[in-house]
């Protein structure tokens, strides 16, 4: 399951929470997500748990809210949409779709040049 779904079908769980995946609260957009996929009662539980689930999530993106000429990991993003400005899950995933859909195009052509490289005629 690739993240912006599992992000939507997590966050039919529980209401939203922020600062933590899971809280007394809710949980936070990526704790949607590991809830989804079974990953959220695991006893350690963490970003790396993420990270293993959805490489994507180390994928460097230029933060779409801030201004700011900086670029950081996909994960940070999230988290800051969703702790900081308040963007709901479901809009976090919205904006996180073709983000996945650029990543997975471009892991499997390198895969394909792989490939070609291997099987030369």
């Amino acid at each position: 399951m690739r993240l912006h779904e599992a992000i939507r079908l997590g966050a039919m769980n529980k209401p939203q929470g922020r600062g933590s995946f899971n809280s007394a609260w809710g949980t936070c957009a990526i704790g949607a997500a590991l809830d989804a996929v079974g990953l959220l009662s695991k006893e350690q539980v963490n970003m790396a748990t993420a990270v293993r689930q959805w490489p994507v999530l180390d994928k460097y993106i230029q933060h779409p809210r801030c201004n700011l000429a900086y670029i950081q990991p996909l994960r940070m993003t999230i988290v800051e949409l969703n702790d900081v400005h308040g963007w709901t899950r479901e809009r976090i995933a919205e904006g996180l779709q073709p983000i996945e859909e650029t990543y997975e195009a471009s892991r499997l052509a390198l895969t394909d040049d792989e490939h070609d490289k291997t099987h030369v005629s």
